[in-house]
C-alpha cells in the first residue's frame, strides 16, 4: 500500500486539471491565431482589403499559447514541490502560493486584453 495515498491521488488529479486547462489555452490561442488565414481568404474571396486587426489576433493567439505554456510549466512544477511535501515526514505550513497568484495575474490579464480585443473587433 502506499503511504499518503489519497493526498498523491488528489494531488494528480489536480495536475491534470492543469494539464487539461493549459492544453485548452494553447489550443484556443492555436485557433485564435489561424483565424486571420480564414479571414484573409474570405477577404481576397470578396474582393475586400483584409482588416486591420488581422495583426492584433496573431498577438492575442501568442499570448493564448504563452499563457497555457505558463500554466503547464506552473503546474508541473506544484505537483513536484506537493509530492515531494506529501512524501516528506516533515509538517508543513499550508500559505498562499506565490506561484497561484502569479497564475490568476497572468491568466486574468490575458483574458483582460482578450476581451479588449474583441470589444475593439466588434466596434470596428
Amino acid at each position: 500500500m502506499i503511504e499518503h495515498f489519497n493526498d498523491h491521488a488528489a494531488n494528480e488529479r489536480t495536475y491534470l486539471a492543469y494539464l487539461r486547462t493549459g492544453l485548452a489555452l494553447m489550443g484556443f490561442g492555436f485557433v485564435i491565431e489561424r483565424f486571420d488565414l480564414f479571414v484573409r481568404d474570405w477577404a481576397s474571396s470578396q474582393s475586400v482589403a483584409a482588416p486591420a486587426w488581422l495583426l492584433s489576433s496573431e498577438v492575442a493567439g501568442f499570448l493564448m499559447l504563452f499563457a497555457g505554456v505558463f500554466v503547464l510549466a506552473l503546474s508541473t512544477y506544484r505537483y513536484l514541490r506537493f509530492k515531494k511535501r506529501i512524501s516528506s515526514e516533515e509538517i508543513f505550513e499550508f500559505g498562499s502560493s506565490r506561484g497561484g497568484w502569479i497564475l490568476i495575474g497572468v491568466l486574468g490579464s490575458t483574458g483582460v486584453l482578450i476581451c479588449l480585443y474583441l470589444a475593439r473587433v466588434f466596434l470596428e
